[in-house]
């Protein structure tokens, strides 16, 4: 979309053939509502599933979960009732070539079923794209190959529990709500902090953030691109756009980031790191620091691991930007206790302490997991890769006090023959029954974590396969197992 005032593209929208994709999905639905809250006519558009008719209201609940119950209910009544044309199962995607404008979400090109849009690229849209065009306050956008949604996060927190700030927030994620319908509650002097994927960055067109934060870039996704350079070169396209006036925020201690030429660099930089005092925050004897005055001991903050530090600072040097004052980053910080399914402890019991890590989807967040907590370790993986080297991956789990019980899927024949302790299982189910048993068998005395990090693809690998009922269902498995 060329750059225009928020009228002028409102206007644009009710002027054209819109397609929307997958309106099941948290993208797709608010973007088919947002377009009959603006009077869109209703014979120009035309949304999209894949699915049966049949089944579009156990998907449509199943896929926005970040809603009431009640809210949920109304949205989805008011999608029923737009008028507007639904194809479903066969008809999907029929006369998709007469579309102006596709809007599709983040992860369209990884199905097979979505194969005539390839030929329409040009003509494709995301809601990342609205949001850039119509959200009235500046954008702090985050990106990184690990750690941005811990980082969208905590920012969204030290903005929003400051004094003199209000915050919004949009993310990947199915629990986070989606703002094209609460446009007109956002205030110019607001701010909305949103994670940016690679594959939102792929359709991304004259995004300007106020402030860009990159927290890492490593091998992740490798496969849906030509090579690992252009995997690169898609998340520095987050601060292309940006002035002198903005703001660019990157961990120094990343090789990739590390060796950007900075004379190019357009935004003000701002740099964290764990091993340089010389950066706008740094971490020295477990102690973080912002220009120099202290913020925070790593003792005081609810986050683990050295991974967890670089957000940590990445988020404060955000908040400094913004003058948020020491004192009230501080408490924020001593308040925040992760997300879910990032590292998230589910369950205590005698030794035992259950991990969700179900986001861990890169080599690299799996390894860091796997080096930031106390060994013994199980670890349940598995899933698909996305192209990336399994070798650093390969080194944590043949450590001596390292069990890997991987779920049946081409990521655990890929590592099999490389592994010194692998325990194959055909469901999520006796990955953790299997998990208990080796616990009490071989580490009955001993504090045992139990971490669930699939280190690949593991959702749309394990999702279609009713042999895999159970697999999303981690949390509470381990609460019936350990009742």
């Amino acid at each position: 979309m060329p750059t225009q005032s928020k009228a002028e593209l409102i206007q644009k929208l009710k002027n054209s053939n819109i397609h929307v994709i997958g309106i099941a999905g948290i993208e797709g639905s608010d973007i088919a509502l947002f377009l009959d809250h603006i009077g869109c006519p209703k014979n120009n558009i035309t949304l999209h599933q894949l699915s049966p008719a049949d089944k579009l209201e156990q998907d449509f609940f199943k896929y926005n979960q970040g809603f009431p119950e009640s809210e949920l209910k109304e949205r989805f009544s008011k999608l029923l009732n737009s008028g507007f044309k639904f194809n479903f199962d066969k008809d999907y995607l029929n006369n998709i070539q007469e579309a102006d404008i596709i809007f599709a979400p983040q992860s369209w090109f990884l199905h097979n079923s979505n194969a005539k849009l390839f030929e329409l690229k040009d003509k494709i849209s995301t809601i990342t794209n609205l949001y850039f065009h119509l959200i009235p306050c500046p954008i702090i956008s985050v990106t990184g190959s690990n750690g941005k949604s811990t980082t969208t996060k905590l920012i969204y927190e030290l903005i929003n529990q400051s004094t003199q700030h209000k915050a919004w927030i949009t993310g990947n994620d199915r629990q986070t709500p989606s703002l094209l319908l609460k446009l007109d509650d956002i205030k110019p002097t607001d701010y909305l902090v949103t994670e940016t994927s690679n594959r939102q960055l792929n359709f991304l067109e004259n995004h300007k953030p106020f402030i860009s934060v990159i927290t890492n870039i490593t091998p992740n996704h490798v496969n849906e691109y030509k090579n690992y350079q252009e995997y690169i070169q898609t998340k520095l396209k987050l601060f292309q756009n940006q002035t002198k006036n903005d703001h660019l925020v990157i961990n120094l201690d990343n090789q990739v980031l590390n060796q950007l030429h900075k004379e190019n660099i357009k935004p003000q930089l701002h740099t964290v790191s764990t091993i340089s005092e010389k950066t706008d925050s740094y971490l020295k004897n477990n102690i973080i620091y912002h220009q120099n005055q202290e913020i925070i001991s790593t003792d005081e903050v609810n986050l683990i691991g050295i991974h967890n530090y670089y957000n940590i600072m990445q988020a404060i040097t955000v908040a400094k930007i913004l003058d948020i004052p020491n004192q009230e980053i501080k408490k924020t910080l001593q308040n925040f206790y992760g997300l879910t399914n990032r590292c998230q402890i589910v369950h205590k019991s005698n030794n035992l302490i259950f991990i969700n890590d179900r986001q861990g989807t890169a080599i690299d967040a799996t390894v860091q997991a796997l080096k930031s907590l106390p060994k013994p370790i199980i670890i349940i993986l598995g899933g698909t890769n996305k192209g990336m080297q399994i070798d650093p991956l390969i080194d944590q789990l043949n450590h001596p006090q390292v069990t890997t019980i991987g779920i049946n899927s081409p990521f655990v024949e890929e590592i099999k023959n490389k592994t010194h302790k692998l325990i194959q299982v055909n469901s999520m189910t006796q990955a953790i029954k299997q998990a208990i048993q080796i616990t009490q068998a071989d580490y009955p005395k001993q504090t045992t974590h139990i971490l669930f990090s699939p280190a690949c693809e593991y959702g749309p690998y394990f999702n279609p396969l009713p042999e895999h009922s159970d697999a999303e269902n981690f949390n509470q498995i381990v609460k019936d197992l350990t009742q």
